[in-house]
């Protein structure tokens, strides 16, 4: 504007000094031009405005889906990478299977060639077995042919280690023969194929039944004697008992061998079935987790691989304990029929189950299926943490008021929750441990990476939620709060 103003001054100069006069209409032509160049100018101004304000919209608009862009690109990228590690799993075990595929067909082939060499000196053989049977049983009875079998195979794996056949047998062939006349010829042949799942039942039932005991007569000796009780012993002569009703005798009557003592008593009521039930389920329990060692220790045996965790036995022991501590005591209560604590020991029980039950999924190093590598995960180290912790913190408030901190004394209530808060020790040992060493075998990068990501927010978010609903429902259904 000011620029046209100068105009305006210097054509009004030109004039005053050539003593022209003003005209009017002259004037009013040349505001008009400077006006309209003025508007025109006005309307290049606007225009760039709204040019300038379009591109700012434009590159807002940009910067906006390239940020959202990004965003998906790199959730579509972990998702690829996921399924790419999934692949690679599938690959894996794909792989493993191909392996055993391999082993079978050359075992396939190793028998068809026992078969092609037993088919070919059949005859020979036969008429030496016949020979060398009469000989050894021309004195006795004719023998079972189980014994006719074994002496059989016990022949053949002479004339083999022997060489007295005409073909020559590989070395490897000749070995592999050898095992498998040796394992029809031992105790698999004579008692048959399920000896060793039978043995290694009752060797666990075996140690179900000493532990329970051991157990029993720790937990009553740590707990102490009744004075009273001590008084008045049972005497197996002359004892009478007034308040069993005999009902499981039948016609027989109460006595027998003049007297009532029984090693156990139990009346026909509801509450039987219960502590049956109870007693049952719990040494059952025991035993499968005896199997399972026992298996995996004859594994070592026969391998040589360490397939247990020996750190999570050692846990698991100190968790038995416990469990069976609640164990036993719900039974003694609901036998004296105490109601006053049953609904709070039947929730602890619950509580310690799950607690035993993880560490029993965390007990195999190796699958004894498959051989396959089985980690502990966080899906296993989150609970196990939490609910450890919430045990700690029910039983705080009794150990500081029994100064069990701060008492060194070797009192029952010492010893006995001395070992529950080494089982709570022992948990802050095995999360410490099971998150610094777990790892997936093949990517430890990734797994590093998903230990410190999303996963342990996730499950200890989660487990520490049930764990405060845990405790709010326990409170409010054993103590009504």
């Amino acid at each position: 504007m000011k620029g046209y103003e100068k105009e305006l001054d210097k054509c009004l100069r030109e004039h005053k000094d050539k003593d022209i006069p003003f005209d009017v209409e002259l004037l009013k032509l040349k505001l008009e031009e400077l006006t309209k160049k003025i508007n025109e100018q006005d309307a290049e101004k606007s225009q760039l405005n709204d040019r300038v304000t379009s591109l700012e919209r434009e590159n807002f608009e940009l910067k906006t889906n390239s940020k959202f862009q990004i965003e998906f690109l790199s959730n579509e990228n972990e998702r690829l990478l996921k399924i790419n590690i999934y692949y690679i799993d599938e690959n894996f075990n794909l792989n493993q299977v191909n392996e055993e595929v391999k082993d079978l067909r050359r075992q396939n082939d190793l028998l068809k060639f026992k078969l092609e060499h037993f088919e070919s000196k059949k005859h020979d053989i036969s008429s030496k077995l016949t020979s060398t049977e009469f000989n050894i049983f021309s004195s006795f009875s004719t023998p079972p042919q189980s014994t006719k079998k074994n002496l059989n195979l016990e022949i053949k794996a002479k004339m083999i280690d022997t060489k007295k056949t005409d073909e020559k047998i590989p070395e490897q062939i000749l070995t592999s023969e050898k095992i498998w006349l040796q394992k029809n010829n031992g105790y698999l042949g004579l008692i048959g194929s399920e000896f060793p799942s039978v043995l290694v039942y009752t060797i666990s039932t075996l140690f179900t039944i000493i532990t329970v005991s051991f157990i029993l007569v720790t937990t009553t000796n740590i707990s102490g004697y009744n004075k009273e009780n001590l008084k008045h012993n049972a005497s197996i002569l002359n004892c009478t008992c007034d308040c069993w009703d005999a009902f499981y005798r039948g016609k027989h009557p109460r006595q027998s061998r003049n007297s009532e003592f029984k090693y156990l008593y139990f009346n026909y009521k509801t509450q039987t079935i219960y502590l049956l039930v109870l007693s049952l389920f719990y040494l059952q329990l025991l035993t499968n987790l005896f199997q399972k060692v026992i298996g995996h220790l004859i594994n070592f045996v026969k391998t040589g691989q360490k397939s247990l965790r020996l750190g999570v036995l050692l846990i698991l022991g100190v968790n038995v304990y416990s469990n069976f501590w609640y164990g036993w005591n719900m039974w003694n209560f609901i036998n004296d029929r105490d109601e006053r604590f049953s609904k709070d020991l039947s929730c602890i029980a619950l509580l310690e189950l799950v607690i035993t039950f993880l560490y029993y999924l965390s007990l195999e190093r190796l699958s004894l299926t498959n051989g396959n590598y089985k980690p502990i995960t966080m899906s296993t180290i989150a609970p196990l943490c939490c609910l450890n912790m919430l045990n700690f913190f029910m039983r705080l408030p009794r150990r500081l008021e029994e100064k069990f901190f701060v008492t060194f004394e070797p009192t029952l209530f010492q010893i006995e929750e001395g070992i529950f808060f080494m089982k709570e020790v022992l948990a802050i040992l095995f999360t410490y441990f099971a998150w610094r060493t777990t790892n997936r075998p093949s990517y430890p990068h990734l797994a590093k990476k998903d230990l410190k990501g999303k996963g342990v927010l996730i499950n200890f978010g989660l487990w520490f939620v049930l764990t405060g609903v845990y405790a709010a429902l326990r409170r409010w259904y054993a103590f009504g709060k």
